[in-house]
């Protein structure tokens, strides 16, 4: 074989695989682009007027990219998927074990995006996820991934979620992945956004235990005073960093009966023997969680009413699903909460029963508050 039929061979080889390649990170730079177009506008006016991050931006951009005909959601399932049905197309053939191909964009809080490729082949599904910021104008691309999909569940109450395999003991980005494919009541998901997800799963017991206004025997007015006072306030009434759990704080009477009871009907008797009162002082004894019982720091489910029922003494019975993305579930657990709204726009939480099952979860997230004597025996060993 001469020197020149080898480079005529060499260039021949290099166009083809030119043009195996090309097309992707065509693809991607067409998409690129196409986010910097539609959503630029959108972006520099919520940056400037302090909206990014707002559900109203993440909407308009939402709505921009679906009429550009893509399957569009937002990060935290907020809103319905625009286009679904390019989705559910390709959940069909891939349950069919067809060979196919998607793209899904999501539109992430701080005004960036993240794409994925999806690709399916005898029933597995390869992923390309390639995330995309903005900086001083331009939208740039900062991370690609690609991975086969480790689980890929499509579950009955409308999501499919899908997973990256990490080695046991670590995780990274897209590690789970949730997105509501079937829509949603609107009025579900304010609902949801007014009396459930502000108080969610985390650090407390409100909504995965059985209680009403006859029996508070199994909640923790401590976790709830944490919780309700950061809804009224905004903030924690102490920085949990000042003192890392070791300080016991006085809070006024006033100060935290007012907090519980705006959102619980307990009567002030019920608490003093629930929490530690001190009738001298007129307080209430509280010792915000520490690092030696705070809740572990993983992902945990996240709820959604699916259903409202409104009775004739004025209260609603909300029916909440708890999404869990990191055990792969649509449905870790339900329960129905049953709220009072009062007239002047506020409301009560009346009762929450977790409705049985066995398919429901143990919500190994929530940690007991250390007892006084396993406190004290902590605080020891720290000082």
């Amino acid at each position: 074989m001469s020197k020149n039929t080898l480079v005529l061979i060499l260039a021949a080889a290099l166009i083809i695989l030119t043009g195996c390649l090309s097309p992707k990170q065509n693809q991607l730079e067409d998409i690129r682009t196409m986010l910097y177009e539609s959503c630029k506008g959108i972006y520099n006016e919520s940056l400037n007027n302090g909206t990014l991050g707002g559900l109203d931006t993440v909407q308009r951009m939402a709505d921009k990219l679906g009429e550009k005909g893509y399957a569009v959601v937002d990060q935290d399932n907020q809103l319905n998927m625009k286009n679904s049905g390019l989705t559910e197309k390709f959940l069909g053939e891939v349950e069919e074990k067809k060979n196919a191909e998607s793209t899904l964009i999501m539109v992430l809080n701080n005004g960036g995006y993240v794409q994925f490729n999806f690709k399916s082949k005898e029933g597995s599904v390869d992923v390309a996820a390639t995330s995309y910021q903005w900086k001083e104008g331009e939208l740039n691309t900062i991370y690609t991934d690609n991975y086969q999909a480790a689980a890929w569940v499509v579950t009955e109450n409308g999501y499919l979620i899908f997973q990256k395999y990490y080695m046991p003991g670590m995780s990274g980005p897209y590690s789970h992945v949730a997105v509501r494919v079937k829509p949603l009541d609107d009025v579900y998901r304010q609902m949801n956004r007014k009396y459930i997800n502000p108080l969610g799963y985390y650090s407390n017991n409100l909504f995965i235990t059985d209680w009403d206004e006859t029996d508070y025997q199994n909640l923790n007015f401590y976790d709830l005073f944490e919780r309700f006072y950061r809804r009224e306030f905004f903030k924690d009434y102490q920085d949990p960093n000042e003192n890392d759990g070791l300080v016991v704080l006085q809070v006024p009477k006033t100060e935290f009966e007012g907090v519980l009871m705006k959102y619980v009907k307990v009567d002030s008797q019920v608490l003093q023997k629930k929490a530690r009162y001190m009738a001298d002082s007129q307080t209430y004894e509280y010792r915000p969680r520490g690092v030696f019982d705070c809740c572990p720091g993983l992902e945990i489910p996240y709820p959604e009413v699916i259903d409202c029922e409104s009775r004739d003494d004025g209260t609603l019975v909300l029916t909440v699903n708890a999404v869990w993305p990191e055990m792969n579930t649509g449905t870790a657990f339900r329960h129905k909460v049953t709220i009072h709204p009062l007239p002047d726009g506020s409301f009560q939480y009346v009762s929450n029963h977790v409705i049985p099952s066995k398919e429901n979860v143990k919500p190994s997230w929530y940690v007991e508050r250390l007892t006084d004597d396993e406190w004290k025996k902590h605080k020891e060993e720290v000082q």
